[in-house]
Protein backbone atom coordinates (compact mmCIF):
# COMPACT_ATOMS: atom_id res chain seq x y z
CA UNK A 1 0.00 0.00 0.00
CA UNK A 2 1.57 3.58 -1.19
CA UNK A 3 1.65 6.29 1.73
CA UNK A 4 2.11 9.92 1.94
CA UNK A 5 3.85 10.77 5.26
CA UNK A 6 0.51 12.16 7.36
CA UNK A 7 1.21 12.54 10.74
CA UNK A 8 -2.06 14.01 12.78
CA UNK A 9 -4.53 13.83 15.31
CA UNK A 10 -7.32 11.94 16.52
CA UNK A 11 -8.38 14.35 18.85
CA UNK A 12 -5.57 14.52 21.32
CA UNK A 13 -2.71 13.49 20.06
CA UNK A 14 0.17 15.68 17.15
CA UNK A 15 3.23 15.47 15.79
CA UNK A 16 5.37 16.55 13.07
CA UNK A 17 6.56 14.39 9.99
CA UNK A 18 10.21 13.46 9.77
CA UNK A 19 10.02 14.00 6.02
CA UNK A 20 7.90 16.62 3.66
CA UNK A 21 4.40 15.74 2.74
CA UNK A 22 5.16 14.98 -0.75
CA UNK A 23 7.56 11.62 0.08
CA UNK A 24 5.45 8.48 -1.12
CA UNK A 25 6.35 5.76 0.76
CA UNK A 26 5.28 2.08 1.46
CA UNK A 27 3.51 0.02 4.27
CA UNK A 28 4.36 -3.49 3.20
CA UNK A 29 4.11 -6.93 4.99
CA UNK A 30 3.17 -10.50 4.86
CA UNK A 31 0.76 -9.54 1.83
CA UNK A 32 3.54 -9.35 -0.11
CA UNK A 33 5.46 -11.81 0.02
CA UNK A 34 7.06 -13.57 -2.98
CA UNK A 35 6.16 -10.36 -5.15
CA UNK A 36 7.62 -7.65 -6.57
CA UNK A 37 8.42 -4.73 -4.01
CA UNK A 38 7.92 -0.52 -5.31
CA UNK A 39 11.00 0.54 -6.76
CA UNK A 40 12.80 3.85 -5.50
CA UNK A 41 10.49 4.08 -2.56
CA UNK A 42 10.75 7.19 -0.66
CA UNK A 43 10.28 5.50 2.83
CA UNK A 44 9.89 2.30 3.78
CA UNK A 45 7.20 0.86 7.24
CA UNK A 46 7.66 -2.64 7.77
CA UNK A 47 4.82 -5.17 9.56
CA UNK A 48 6.86 -7.60 11.96
CA UNK A 49 3.60 -9.71 12.15
CA UNK A 50 1.38 -12.11 10.04
CA UNK A 51 -1.65 -9.93 10.55
CA UNK A 52 -2.50 -10.56 14.08
CA UNK A 53 -0.11 -10.48 17.37
CA UNK A 54 2.11 -13.09 18.27
CA UNK A 55 3.12 -13.98 14.92
CA UNK A 56 5.55 -13.30 12.20
CA UNK A 57 5.79 -12.11 8.72
CA UNK A 58 8.35 -14.56 7.10
CA UNK A 59 9.66 -12.03 4.39
CA UNK A 60 10.29 -9.62 7.24
CA UNK A 61 14.36 -9.98 6.79
CA UNK A 62 14.00 -9.52 2.70
CA UNK A 63 11.26 -6.42 3.16
CA UNK A 64 13.41 -4.85 5.47
CA UNK A 65 16.76 -4.91 3.27
CA UNK A 66 14.32 -3.37 0.77
CA UNK A 67 13.09 -0.39 3.25
CA UNK A 68 16.95 0.28 3.79
CA UNK A 69 17.59 1.14 0.38
CA UNK A 70 14.78 3.60 0.64
CA UNK A 71 15.56 7.12 0.36
CA UNK A 72 14.86 7.37 3.78
CA UNK A 73 17.20 4.46 4.27
CA UNK A 74 16.20 4.28 7.82
CA UNK A 75 12.76 2.16 7.78
CA UNK A 76 10.14 2.12 10.23
CA UNK A 77 8.10 -0.74 11.73
CA UNK A 78 4.71 -1.87 12.75
CA UNK A 79 3.04 -3.97 14.95
CA UNK A 80 -0.52 -5.76 14.27
CA UNK A 81 -2.15 -5.06 17.90
CA UNK A 82 -5.53 -6.87 19.10
CA UNK A 83 -6.99 -8.43 22.48
CA UNK A 84 -9.31 -11.32 21.92
CA UNK A 85 -9.40 -12.30 25.60
CA UNK A 86 -8.84 -15.35 27.21
CA UNK A 87 -11.82 -17.48 25.31
CA UNK A 88 -9.84 -16.81 21.84
CA UNK A 89 -6.34 -16.03 22.43
CA UNK A 90 -3.91 -18.73 22.43
CA UNK A 91 -0.85 -16.64 24.22
CA UNK A 92 -3.39 -14.96 26.66
CA UNK A 93 -1.55 -14.72 30.27
CA UNK A 94 -2.46 -17.49 32.61
CA UNK A 95 0.24 -16.89 35.62
CA UNK A 96 2.11 -14.31 34.99
CA UNK A 97 3.68 -11.55 38.10
CA UNK A 98 4.57 -8.97 36.47
CA UNK A 99 4.46 -5.82 35.09
CA UNK A 100 0.71 -7.26 36.56
CA UNK A 101 -0.16 -9.80 38.21
CA UNK A 102 -2.36 -11.77 36.63
CA UNK A 103 -4.09 -15.73 36.74
CA UNK A 104 -5.57 -15.71 33.73
CA UNK A 105 -8.83 -13.89 34.20
CA UNK A 106 -10.57 -11.42 31.75
CA UNK A 107 -9.42 -8.48 33.44
CA UNK A 108 -7.70 -5.85 33.28
CA UNK A 109 -4.16 -6.82 35.13
CA UNK A 110 -4.38 -9.71 31.91
CA UNK A 111 -4.86 -7.52 29.21
CA UNK A 112 -2.32 -5.42 29.90
CA UNK A 113 0.27 -8.16 30.44
CA UNK A 114 -0.98 -9.56 26.75
CA UNK A 115 -0.05 -5.80 25.88
CA UNK A 116 2.79 -6.57 27.47
CA UNK A 117 4.23 -9.52 26.18
CA UNK A 118 2.85 -8.88 22.37
CA UNK A 119 4.80 -5.91 21.96
CA UNK A 120 7.63 -7.84 23.52
CA UNK A 121 7.15 -10.89 20.41
CA UNK A 122 7.03 -8.16 17.66
CA UNK A 123 10.48 -6.56 18.93
CA UNK A 124 11.78 -9.74 18.81
CA UNK A 125 10.86 -10.54 14.98
CA UNK A 126 12.20 -7.10 14.35
CA UNK A 127 15.71 -7.61 16.19
CA UNK A 128 15.50 -10.79 13.94
CA UNK A 129 15.47 -9.38 11.07
CA UNK A 130 17.79 -6.73 11.90
CA UNK A 131 20.65 -9.98 12.62
CA UNK A 132 20.14 -11.96 9.10
CA UNK A 133 20.16 -8.11 7.45
CA UNK A 134 23.70 -8.03 8.95
CA UNK A 135 23.23 -5.14 11.46
CA UNK A 136 26.02 -4.88 13.90
CA UNK A 137 23.56 -4.37 16.78
CA UNK A 138 19.95 -5.60 15.86
CA UNK A 139 18.66 -4.76 18.92
CA UNK A 140 19.54 -0.82 19.05
CA UNK A 141 19.01 -1.03 15.46
CA UNK A 142 15.55 -2.02 16.72
CA UNK A 143 15.04 0.46 19.35
CA UNK A 144 16.49 3.37 16.70
CA UNK A 145 13.45 2.47 14.57
CA UNK A 146 10.47 4.40 14.64
CA UNK A 147 7.41 2.08 15.70
CA UNK A 148 3.89 2.18 14.79
CA UNK A 149 1.02 0.16 16.69
CA UNK A 150 -1.87 -1.23 13.70
CA UNK A 151 -4.92 -0.40 15.11
CA UNK A 152 -7.52 -1.92 13.10
CA UNK A 153 -10.98 -3.75 13.57
CA UNK A 154 -10.16 -6.66 11.14
CA UNK A 155 -7.90 -7.39 13.89
CA UNK A 156 -9.75 -9.78 16.71
CA UNK A 157 -10.57 -7.29 19.79
CA UNK A 158 -12.61 -8.30 22.46
CA UNK A 159 -15.27 -5.26 21.42
CA UNK A 160 -15.65 -7.64 18.14
CA UNK A 161 -15.23 -11.06 19.64
CA UNK A 162 -17.57 -10.81 22.60
CA UNK A 163 -19.71 -7.62 22.65
CA UNK A 164 -19.05 -3.91 22.52
CA UNK A 165 -19.48 -3.27 26.33
CA UNK A 166 -17.54 -0.76 28.03
CA UNK A 167 -15.82 -3.32 29.97
CA UNK A 168 -14.68 -5.18 26.72
CA UNK A 169 -13.75 -1.85 25.41
CA UNK A 170 -11.89 -1.00 28.37
CA UNK A 171 -9.87 -4.55 28.05
CA UNK A 172 -8.52 -3.70 24.65
CA UNK A 173 -7.73 -0.09 25.67
CA UNK A 174 -5.50 -1.51 28.20
CA UNK A 175 -4.59 -3.96 26.17
CA UNK A 176 -2.45 -1.02 24.05
CA UNK A 177 -1.77 0.78 27.17
CA UNK A 178 0.84 -2.43 28.31
CA UNK A 179 1.67 -2.58 25.04
CA UNK A 180 3.10 1.07 24.54
CA UNK A 181 4.33 0.70 28.32
CA UNK A 182 6.22 -2.41 26.90
CA UNK A 183 7.94 -0.93 23.88
CA UNK A 184 8.86 2.43 26.00
CA UNK A 185 10.54 0.21 28.72
CA UNK A 186 12.71 -1.77 25.69
CA UNK A 187 13.84 1.95 24.97
CA UNK A 188 11.53 2.79 21.67
CA UNK A 189 11.10 6.01 21.52
CA UNK A 190 9.39 6.94 18.67
CA UNK A 191 6.10 5.19 19.11
CA UNK A 192 2.66 6.22 17.22
CA UNK A 193 -0.73 4.58 16.38
CA UNK A 194 -1.82 3.49 12.99
CA UNK A 195 -5.77 4.09 12.84
CA UNK A 196 -8.46 6.16 11.85
CA UNK A 197 -11.11 7.86 14.81
CA UNK A 198 -13.52 5.59 13.53
CA UNK A 199 -11.79 2.31 14.08
CA UNK A 200 -10.27 3.74 17.20
CA UNK A 201 -13.32 4.35 18.58
CA UNK A 202 -15.38 1.08 17.72
CA UNK A 203 -11.88 -0.90 19.61
CA UNK A 204 -11.91 1.59 22.70
CA UNK A 205 -14.69 3.53 23.23
CA UNK A 206 -12.78 6.82 24.19
CA UNK A 207 -11.37 9.76 22.89
CA UNK A 208 -7.42 8.84 22.96
CA UNK A 209 -6.86 10.89 26.45
CA UNK A 210 -4.75 8.21 27.46
CA UNK A 211 -2.59 8.20 24.46
CA UNK A 212 -2.31 11.77 24.10
CA UNK A 213 1.98 11.93 24.16
CA UNK A 214 1.64 9.41 20.66
CA UNK A 215 1.05 10.78 17.37
CA UNK A 216 -1.38 8.76 14.92
CA UNK A 217 -0.50 7.65 11.71
CA UNK A 218 -3.78 8.30 9.48
CA UNK A 219 -3.78 6.55 6.40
Amino acid sequence: MAVVVLVATMGVASASPTLPATSTGFDISFPQCGHPLPSSPGFGVVGVNDGSVFTTNNCLDNELSWAQGATNGNPAFYANTGDAGPAYAAAWPTSQQTPDVCAGANSVACSYDYGWNAARASFENAVIAEGDDGSANPTLAAIAAPWWLDVETGNAWETIEYGRTSADQTYDRTMLEGEVASFTNIGVTSLGIYSTSSQWQVITGDSGTAFSSIPVWIP
